[in-house]
C-alpha cells in the first residue's frame, strides 16, 4: 500500500523499535547465531504449570465460544476483588469491561479522550509506545525530563509546571519502563495534589505486576495513586500481571466505567482504565 493511502494518523506514528529489534533477533537465531536479545520484555523462563493446566481445563470444558461483550462475570469478579483488596480501589464487578490487553485499554482510553492539539505529559525516559498511542490520537506529547541522580523521577512542581489549559492526561510508569523508577508514598501524593488543582488533567498511571501502580509500605500496606484521596480528579490506574504469571502471549483486557481493567491469560487481573460516561455505558 502506498504512502499517500495511509490515514494522517497512521501517518503521525513511526514503526515500533523494539518490534523491529525483536524481528532482528529471531532472524538472527532461524539463521544458527547465539543471541541475547534485549529489546522485548520477556522472561525466559516457562509459564507456571497451574497457569497452563487452567488454560487447558478451560479448553478442554469447552470455554471456547464468545464471551458476553463486557466479559464473564468471573473474570469482572476477580478483577473487582483485586482492586479492592490488594490496590484499596472501590471497583465493582459491574464496572469492569473486557478488551484485548493492556497496551489496547492504555490505547483506547487516550484514543477516546485526547483530541487534536491536546497535550499529554509522558515522563522521559519513556515506553516506546506511548507518544506513538498519543500522536495516533492526534495530541501532542509533552516531555517531563528525568534524570539518574534523581532515580528518574520527578517532583511534584515539574509536574505542574508542564500542565496547560491543554493538558489531558499524565502518564505516570511505576516502576518505570525502562528506567524502574518507582514513585514512593508521598510523592505520589503530592503529585495527586496537583491532579486536585487541575481536573482537566487526568492521570494515567502503569506497571506490570500483581501490585500495580502502588507502594507497598512494611507496616503500611499498598499505596497507589488512583486510590490516594489527593488525586480526586479520577485518575486512572493501568497494570498487567503478564509478567508475574509468566503468559506475555495471553492477551485479555478489561475496563470498567470509571475503572478499566486488563489481565492476561485470563487467569488474573490486572488492568485499569477511564473513559467517559458516557462511552462507558457502551460495548
Amino acid at each position: 500500500m502506498s504512502q499517500q493511502h495511509l490515514s494522517q494518523a497512521l501517518r503521525r506514528i513511526a514503526a515500533s523499535g523494539t518490534t523491529a529489534m525483536t524481528d532482528r533477533a529471531t532472524a538472527l537465531r532461524e539463521a544458527g547465531r547465539d543471541v541475547i536479545s534485549l529489546s522485548v520484555g520477556e522472561p525466559d523462563f516457562p509459564t507456571p504449570p497451574h497457569v497452563i493446566e487452567a488454560a487447558k481445563q478451560a479448553l478442554d470444558t469447552g470455554a471456547t465460544r464468545y464471551t458476553p461483550v463486557t466479559g464473564t462475570l468471573r473474570l469482572k469478579q476477580a478483577a473487582a476483588l483485586h482492586f479492592r483488596r490488594d490496590l484499596g480501589i472501590d471497583c465493582r464487578p459491574e464496572d469492569v469491561i473486557v478488551t484485548a490487553g493492556g497496551k489496547q485499554a492504555i490505547f483506547e482510553a487516550l484514543a477516546a479522550t485526547v483530541s487534536d492539539g491536546d497535550e499529554v505529559i509522558v515522563p522521559s525516559p519513556w515506553w516506546v509506545s506511548y507518544p506513538q498511542m498519543v500522536r495516533f490520537a492526534g495530541g501532542k506529547v509533552v516531555p517531563l525530563i528525568t534524570h539518574p541522580h534523581h532515580g528518574f523521577r520527578f517532583d511534584p512542581g515539574d509536574l505542574e509546571a508542564l500542565i496547560t489549559p491543554r493538558t489531558n492526561w499524565l502518564i505516570l510508569n511505576s516502576p518505570g519502563n525502562p528506567t524502574g523508577a518507582v514513585f514512593p508514598r508521598e510523592l505520589l501524593r503530592g503529585i495527586g495534589e496537583v491532579l486536585r488543582r487541575h481536573p482537566r488533567c487526568s492521570a494515567a498511571a502503569y506497571v506490570s505486576g500483581p501490585h500495580t501502580c502502588t507502594v507497598r509500605v512494611a507496616g503500611h500496606g499498598v499505596f497507589t495513586l488512583t486510590a490516594a484521596p489527593e488525586a480526586d480528579a479520577d485518575p486512572a490506574a493501568y497494570a498487567s500481571s503478564l509478567y508475574a504469571w509468566l503468559s506475555n502471549g495471553g492477551r485479555v483486557g478489561r475496563r470498567g466505567v470509571t475503572l478499566r481493567t486488563h489481565t492476561g491469560a485470563g487467569v488474573h487481573p490486572v488492568t485499569v482504565a477511564r473513559l467517559p460516561d458516557g462511552l462507558a455505558a457502551q460495548p
